[in-house]
């Protein structure tokens, strides 16, 4: 177990095997539209730290479950067009800020050179949706997104690109103060907003955060995330810098081999579903590990990451099932 696999496969070099990254929730979902709490900070520090220390694991993403809401959007209505114009920039040592550096710094210096460490950092959009976690304990919904889009596009642009910079700021300080090895970056398309309008809004912001994070430390995994239930738009993210994609192969109806083929200058992370009653939740060690066996030969062993489309139900997963997975993709 070392991250410096991780290193040499993002770098287009050889590996003696196939690396594993599989991730899901160390805490409650009900919890996340709560304060900044140091019983759920220790939680989700022991919960990181003791899943890459017991499993061997070779890349750790860390979920941001108890950071979804920017305390500069805390309380903003998106439907509101003035409470999005008078949105601005936060104070950079926000205690969402400072909590975030301290856990990653703390899982940094507990792992050392066994595993790599790579924070979450959404696309502004993502943190629009949670701005009300905090005074309603409800999310917006993509169609409310979709009509924010519609009806006062200027002023939800200003406080993306604001947004932006908010994220930029996170993503120098977990790279240079707390030790990461990478970001996993996270964005997807709609099936509420056009692609023009996307590009118009989002993009430049989103560019932005992936060329300023590529400039510090240029280990970024872009997750364009499966669980919209559509086929993503690829060309999207076209030039974005990026060293590996995240992806669900069910959904984007693109096997490991293909996503190869189509990005060839790119690592592959993925292969399992994390859609119910897969085998991943059913499958016992040989069951997994046969599935494991069979997408290294069917994929190539080089540019490969075993992993899953996103997040997976943490009901169904253990410890011991990753375990499994990564002692036959050692031996591949």
């Amino acid at each position: 177990m070392s991250k410096q696999i991780i290193y040499d496969i993002f770098d287009q070099k050889k590996v003696d095997r196939v690396p594993v990254g599989l991730w899901w929730h160390f805490t409650k979902q009900s919890e996340w539209n709560l304060p900044l709490r140091d019983d759920i900070f220790k939680r989700a520090f022991e919960g990181h730290k003791n899943y890459a220390k017991q499993v061997k694991l070779d890349l750790l993403k860390v979920m941001p479950d108890i950071y979804f809401v920017l305390p500069n959007l805390d309380g903003i209505d998106i439907t509101d067009e003035e409470q999005l114009k008078a949105v601005k920039p936060a104070d950079p040592h926000d205690p969402f800020y400072e909590s975030q550096v301290r856990l990653i710094k703390k899982l940094t210096d507990e792992l050392g050179d066994d595993t790599a460490v790579f924070p979450t950092v959404f696309s502004p959009y993502y943190y629009l949706y949670y701005t009300q976690l905090h005074t309603t304990g409800k999310s917006f919904t993509e169609l409310e997104l979709a009509q924010a889009v519609k009806n006062h596009p200027e002023a939800l642009k200003h406080a993306v690109d604001v947004v932006a910079q908010d994220l930029i700021t996170l993503s120098k300080r977990l790279l240079t103060e707390a030790g990461a090895d990478g970001i996993f970056y996270a964005v997807h398309n709609f099936k509420t907003i056009g692609k023009v309008d996307y590009l118009n809004i989002f993009t430049p912001a989103e560019r932005l955060i992936a060329e300023e994070i590529a400039a510090i430390k240029d280990y970024t995994i872009l997750h364009v995330c499966g669980s919209i239930g559509v086929p993503n738009d690829f060309s999207y993210y076209a030039n974005y810098p990026y060293k590996a994609l995240n992806y669900a192969v069910d959904n984007e109806k693109l096997s490991l081999a293909e996503a190869k083929k189509r990005f060839p200058d790119k690592v592959i992370i993925g292969g399992f579903s994390r859609q119910e009653g897969s085998i991943l939740y059913t499958g016992n060690k040989e069951q997994l590990q046969a599935e494991t066996q069979k997408m290294v030969e069917e994929a190539g062993r080089d540019r490969l990451i075993i992993g899953a489309d996103c997040s997976l139900d943490p009901e169904y997963m253990s410890f011991e099932k990753v375990a499994w997975i990564k002692e036959k993709a050692d031996t591949l």
